[in-house]
């Protein structure tokens, strides 16, 4: 291991959410996949909970690390563990040779390997099922980044506990509009902490370049244009937090891309997108109703940060405050982004409902369990009322449809308003919301 390295990471680590899972995986499990977007602090989880370290990303020792670990693997994968192997991805047959040296062993938490990108090409034979786990990793939530007063509980609002519900007095939001436009073009990476929205624009700018150019993209196996990428990613941003058909994403990038590009290679840029986690598509949640009422199925489309359509679009603070509904979408991605962590946590998964008759609800967060919350997500509190009507439909629809009613409601909100309840339906700022 680099001791100078570790020692910064030890030092200057920030605890994430999903430390968590992680602790609890190692724990249960031989081996643990970490896997997320290029830059959301993988490597730095990985040293901190790690006694060594091969690094395949560095070009200063990947090269000799991939020649150990072809003549002599069991020596690169020695101990002490729990060992880190990070961007395992870069020398697959690695994935192979942990499998063996874990397979008859008892122990757990041999290993820890990270990974920013689904390799396309796979160069290993077993799944890793049984012996490597997999979680997943994303850009910090709002709580772990601005170190909130994290007084709401996801967790403890399904448990439903009267007890639990007394403590939540009634608080303030301290953000303020311009606070959360910084969140926004700022992002969730981690080296983006305490930035300016300019010198975070110019972060993000680069960090599109070079993955729209540099080696993460070889993994995957295709060579990307780097003006069609950036088309692609300004598309989404337009759309972003919507339910915008794949022709409708595909339509608007050739419209500003003057050569046009076909459906062969659209579709293999967006896979690239989902591959690298850095597009998500939350599927349509689908309860089994005794009603005329018909479900859309289409999905809702996000970035795991909305930061890198503002840096594609060249959104600024002015901007935004001249369209504040635009804006709007690319608040409720922030929160579908801390959603995320939060779901992950909490072993559950993200929907958003649509249906026929225009009724929307933002995102749908369901356990394991089937327990389920209705949450609707909104920049200020002028539309509370409104996300309070949909909220009440939404119910009421699934009860004469037969189908259970959600086990709590929640409004997200990100400035105005302050931690309370109405109609049974929690009103929450965004700075209070943890797992």
């Amino acid at each position: 291991m680099n001791e100078k390295k570790v020692e910064i990471v030890k030092k200057n680590y920030l605890p994430r959410l999903t430390d968590i899972t992680l602790e609890k995986m190692l724990n249960i499990s031989k081996a643990v996949l970490i896997e997320g977007p290029k830059w959301c602090g993988k490597t730095w989880t990985g040293i901190f909970y790690s006694s060594s370290w091969v690094d395949f990303s560095d070009t200063k020792t990947r090269n000799s690390n991939i020649s150990l670990a072809k003549i002599e693997p069991e020596t690169l994968l020695s101990s002490p563990y729990p060992k880190l192997i990070d961007e395992w991805q870069e020398y697959q047959p690695i994935w192979d040779d942990i499998r063996s040296m874990v397979n008859f062993s008892q122990e757990k938490g041999y290993f820890i390997l990270t990974g920013s990108v689904s390799p396309k090409k796979k160069e290993h034979s077993h799944s890793g099922a049984g012996r490597i786990e997999r979680m997943k990793m994303f850009p910090m939530t709002i709580n772990e980044s601005e170190k909130t007063e994290c007084v709401f509980s996801l967790g403890q609002m399904f448990l439903g506990d009267s007890e639990t519900e007394c403590k939540y007095k009634i608080k303030a939001t301290k953000f303020k509009l311009k606070d959360l436009i910084t969140f926004v073009i700022r992002g969730g990476w981690p080296e983006n902490i305490g930035f300016e929205i300019e010198e975070a624009l110019i972060k993000n700018k680069g960090y599109i370049d070079s993955i729209s150019t540099e080696g993460i993209l070889k993994q995957s196996g295709v060579r990307m244009d780097k003006e069609k990428f950036n088309c692609l990613i300004k598309s989404i941003g337009r759309n972003i937090s919507t339910c915008a058909a794949y022709s409708t994403i595909h339509n608007d990038v050739n419209s500003v891309y003057r050569k046009g590009i076909n459906d062969k290679t659209f579709a293999k840029y967006l896979q690239t997108l989902k591959d690298m986690f850095l597009f998500v598509e939350l599927n349509a949640f689908q309860p089994n109703l005794r009603s005329k009422t018909r479900l859309q199925s289409v999905t809702k489309k996000i970035l795991i940060d909305p930061s890198l359509a503002c840096a594609a679009l060249n959104l600024t603070y002015e901007k935004f405050l001249n369209d504040l509904n635009f804006f709007g979408f690319f608040f409720e991605n922030l929160v579908l982004r801390d959603l995320l962590v939060y779901a992950s946590v909490l072993r559950g998964q993200l929907f958003h409902y649509r249906d026929n008759s225009g009724l929307e609800v933002d995102c749908i967060l369901e356990l394991d369990s089937g327990e389920y919350a209705a949450i609707e997500i909104k920049t200020g509190n002028d539309k509370i009322d409104e996300a309070i009507k949909h909220i009440k439909l939404f119910k009421q629809k699934m009860v004469n449809g037969g189908f259970k009613e959600p086990k709590a409601s929640l409004i997200i909100v990100g400035t105005g308003a302050f931690l309370h309840k109405e109609e049974g339906i929690w009103i929450v700022p965004l700075e209070f919301l943890t797992i």
